[in-house]
C-alpha cells in the first residue's frame, strides 16, 4: 500500500486542465447532434408529467393529430423490449407506464416535420391523471401508507466501507 504522500501526488483535486475544445466552442464551429439538419428529417419534442405523483388514466392525441406536420406519438406501449434505465435498480422506466414519479416525468415523444411543429403537438397531447398526494420529506415517506414508489419508499440500500 503506498503512501498518503505518493497517493497524494496522483490527486488532481484543484488542478486546472487546459479545455482543447474550448476555441471551437466559443467560436460555434463545433458542431453539436442538433445542429444537424439533413432533408426530410424528423423532429421530436417530449410530453411530460404535470403532475407530482399519479396515475396516467389515459392519451389523447387526437388534437396534436390534427397539427400539419404531425408524424406519430411514441410511448412506453411502442417500446419492443425491457422500458427501463435504472442505473442503480430497473426502476426508472425510460416512458411512464402508468405510475408518474416526478414533474416532468417522460410520458412520450411526438414525433412531427420540424421542431416548432413538434412543439406544438407535443403542446396538445392530452393527458388524464388519478394524481395522488406526494410525499416531500423523508419523514412522510417514512410514514407513507401508500400509494408507495417502491415496495417500502426505500429504493436500495448499500453499505459502505472505507479505509484499511
Amino acid at each position: 500500500m503506498s503512501s498518503k504522500k505518493e497517493r497524494a501526488s496522483f490527486s488532481v483535486i484543484g488542478t486546472s486542465f487546459p479545455r482543447t475544445d474550448a476555441v471551437e466552442k466559443v467560436t460555434g464551429a463545433t458542431c453539436f447532434f442538433t445542429d444537424l439538419d439533413v432533408p426530410g428529417m424528423a423532429h421530436a419534442a417530449p410530453v411530460v408529467a404535470s403532475i407530482p405523483f399519479g396515475r396516467v388514466l389515459s392519451i389523447d392525441t387526437t388534437a396534436a393529430e390534427k397539427i400539419p406536420g404531425f408524424l406519430g406519438f411514441i410511448s412506453a406501449r411502442d417500446i419492443p423490449g425491457e422500458n427501463q434505465v435504472g442505473v442503480i435498480i430497473s426502476d426508472q422506466p425510460l416512458f411512464v407506464e402508468e405510475i408518474v414519479r416526478y414533474i416532468g416525468d417522460s410520458i412520450g415523444l411526438v414525433v412531427a416535420e420540424s421542431p416548432a411543429l413538434a412543439r406544438q403537438a407535443a403542446a396538445a397531447v392530452q393527458i388524464e391523471y388519478e394524481s395522488w398526494e406526494p410525499y416531500f420529506t423523508i419523514e412522510a415517506s417514512r410514514k407513507a401508507k401508500g400509494p408507495l414508489i417502491h415496495d417500502s419508499n426505500l429504493a436500495c440500500e448499500h453499505r459502505v466501507r472505507k479505509g484499511d
